[in-house]
């Protein structure tokens, strides 16, 4: 569980939650992350299945409940959706992560290194079969994980 894994402290923390608006010509998105939740839980409305599947999944595992809804410009491409959750998720991570004191600064998450550097990069090395998953394409994954990463400040 990639939060409870930079904790030092074996007692598990008090919930910490951020709530972010975001609104652009493109799209409007509304997200609230609770750090450290009694009872994770997710409630992911982003008019992407697949891309809800892929968020419920990455906050589940980590112990982290979300609230997203969003909608957008769908009708011309998945771009600006996908790009402004990872904005607002990232911002969101980096407001509950707080100043980050008593926590490990790098970790192993799920195959990927973490790190509570401040500087922000993204790189991925996998190989990917195919254009889309599930009518999403595969270049929106990681510009959603290189957004996050980006606003989040972890490398």
């Amino acid at each position: 569980h990639i939060f409870y894994a930079i904790t030092p402290n074996p007692s598990p923390p008090q919930p910490r939650t951020s709530t972010l608006t975001r609104s652009t010509k493109e799209t409007k998105i509304s997200c609230t992350l609770t750090l450290y939740p009694p009872t994770p839980s997710q409630k992911i409305s982003t008019g992407l299945p697949t891309f809800d599947l892929l968020l419920s999944t990455f906050f589940t595992s980590s112990l982290i409940s979300a609230r997203i809804s969003c909608s957008g410009d769908l009708w011309i491409d998945d771009h600006h959706l996908i790009e402004d959750v990872g904005i607002s998720v990232g911002k969101c991570i980096l407001e509950v992560l707080g100043d980050k004191k008593g926590m490990n600064r790098m970790f192993w998450y799920g195959g990927c290194v973490v790190d509570l550097s401040n500087r922000p990069e993204f790189k991925c090395d996998v190989e990917w079969e195919g254009s889309d998953i599930g009518g999403v394409s595969i270049e929106m994954f990681e510009h959603f994980l290189e957004s996050l990463a980006n606003e989040a400040r972890v490398t």
